[in-house]
C-alpha cells in the first residue's frame, strides 16, 4: 500500500465499507462497497468489488484459480457475456460494439447455488 504524506495532493475522495458476503469452511468473500469522487469531476462513481480469500493459506483467489491450467476460460466467459448482452433486455444500456470481453485480471464474484 502506498504511503501518503500530508502535503501530497490526492486524486480523489473515496468513502466505503465492507461486509462478509459469504463464509463457509475455508472460503470468505468480502464485498467492498464505496464511492470514488475524483477531484474536479462533476460527480463520483460507485464502486463494488469482491475479494475471495482462502482462509487456510490467506491467499486471494484470482479468476484463473477457478479453472484448469491451459483452459480458454477468458474466451468462454467473454462469449457467454456477449450473448447475454445481445439477447437480454436487461443489458440494453450497453452500446453496441462496446463490449470487448473480459480480461484475466477482471474482477469477479460467485454465488452459492441453492
Amino acid at each position: 500500500m502506498k504511503e501518503v504524506s500530508p502535503q501530497e495532493q490526492l486524486d480523489s475522495h473515496y468513502t466505503g465499507d465492507y461486509e462478509v458476503a459469504f463464509y463457509e469452511k475455508q472460503l470468505a468473500v468480502i464485498e467492498i462497497n464505496g464511492y470514488d469522487y475524483p477531484f474536479g469531476a462533476a460527480h463520483g462513481m460507485p464502486v463494488k468489488k469482491y475479494s475471495h480469500i482462502d482462509l487456510v493459506t490467506g491467499e486471494f483467489f484470482q479468476l484463473k484459480d477457478l479453472f484448469k491450467p491451459g483452459s480458454h476460460y477468458v474466451k468462454a466467459i467473454s462469449d457467454i457475456i456477449g450473448e447475454q448482452i445481445k439477447s437480454d433486455e436487461r443489458y440494453s444500456y450497453v452500446f453496441p460494439g462496446t463490449y470487448k470481453g473480459i480480461r484475466q485480471t477482471s474482477l469477479f464474484s460467485f454465488q452459492k447455488a441453492c
